[in-house]
């Protein structure tokens, strides 16, 4: 494991087993058996043996009747601006003016689409987000240069009512007990070497940052597709799926960065040790280096990428195979096509 603690290891694993659908919960048999008999456990058995469906994997809206589920995969949709917007303080010292100023910057390459109707989820600044109609709807707001606020709604299921959430974002955590700032300096960009804002170049910076947006949109997406399949993806279209959009321009913006940069990136497997590798140099400078191998129960463990125990010589991704990165059209939108209003 790293010295430098890393914020975006702790949201990882939320991601991948706090915040996920209900459909991804998997009950333990009852304890004490319940009362059932020997058939009955012998049947509850066989239940659970069943490979789960990830609902995610279609683009039939709404994805799913079910509220609650609707729900908790909104949740990692917005999870994703999360890291767009901390990545961008990073960058520029401050969290953007509005959700439409980050879009329009360049920078956010992946956005949340709205499972229930199939379009990217709306932006509104004073209608007040009250109910059902409401859900798809993000509010932004920033109550000062280091803390803002996503609101959006979910369904209760125990209540069986529509509730505002709010996401609230700092540029500015604070250290929970174990991790002292003796320990070493949280890095927002997963498996990063070095903070975004050490970087004095403004273009390695941006590029170094983007690259930040990949390491979690790979991550986030290989944990759900291990998760339900027990095996990791052939290619990274495999990857996609119903929560998120890729913006057109703001991907244009990338490789155009990417075109005109000293980069060397590989993401990929090395599918004999079960690990995932995600490693970058920028300038001959190493700026992401993280290998995650998974165990049977899918517990991640995240360390160094060792070349000389992973193989990391059939990456999935490669600089040049980004460069050329079509993406299909059903999960590809403009900055236009991002409702904002009221």
């Amino acid at each position: 494991m790293k010295k430098s603690l890393q914020i975006s290891i702790i949201i990882f694993l939320l991601l991948l087993i706090g915040c996920s659908d209900s459909s991804n919960k998997v009950n333990p048999p009852p304890a004490d058996n319940d009362g059932l008999s020997a058939e009955q456990l012998k049947a509850l058995t066989r239940e659970m043996a069943v490979p789960r469906e990830d609902i995610t994997r279609t683009l039939d809206f709404p994805i799913t009747e079910n509220k609650s589920k609707l729900s908790g995969i909104q949740n990692t949709g917005v999870a994703s601006l999360r890291m767009s917007l901390i990545l961008y303080s990073e960058m520029h010292g401050q969290f953007p003016q509005s959700l439409n100023g980050l879009i329009n910057s360049g920078f956010p390459i992946f956005y949340p689409r709205d499972v229930k109707s199939g379009n990217p989820q709306r932006i509104v600044s004073s209608k007040p987000l009250l109910n059902e109609q409401s859900f798809g709807a993000l509010k932004y707001i920033r109550t000062d240069s280091n803390n803002v606020q996503i609101k959006y709604v979910v369904h209760d299921s125990g209540e069986d009512i529509w509730k505002l959430k709010t996401l609230d974002i700092s540029n500015t955590p604070v250290l929970p007990d174990f991790l002292s700032a003796e320990s070493g300096t949280f890095i927002r960009v997963n498996g990063g070497t070095v903070g975004v804002g050490s970087i004095e170049d403004n273009n390695k910076r941006l590029l170094y940052s983007q690259f930040g947006l990949w390491s979690t949109y790979l991550q986030d997406h290989t944990g759900r597709y291990y998760s339900y399949q027990k095996e990791f993806p052939s290619s990274f279209d495999d990857l996609f799926d119903a929560r998120h959009l890729v913006i057109k321009e703001n991907l244009e913006t990338f490789q155009a960065l990417l075109k005109s940069a000293n980069a060397d990136f590989k993401w990929g497997f090395d599918y004999n040790a079960n690990v995932n590798y995600t490693w970058l140099a920028i300038d001959d400078e190493v700026l992401i280096d993280e290998c995650i191998g998974y165990t049977e129960n899918l517990t991640p463990i995240i360390n160094d990428c060792d070349p000389e125990e992973i193989d990391m010589s059939s990456p999935l991704l490669t600089t040049e195979s980004l460069l050329e990165l079509q993406i299909p059209d059903d999960y590809l939108i403009s900055i236009n096509d991002i409702s904002i209003g009221d």
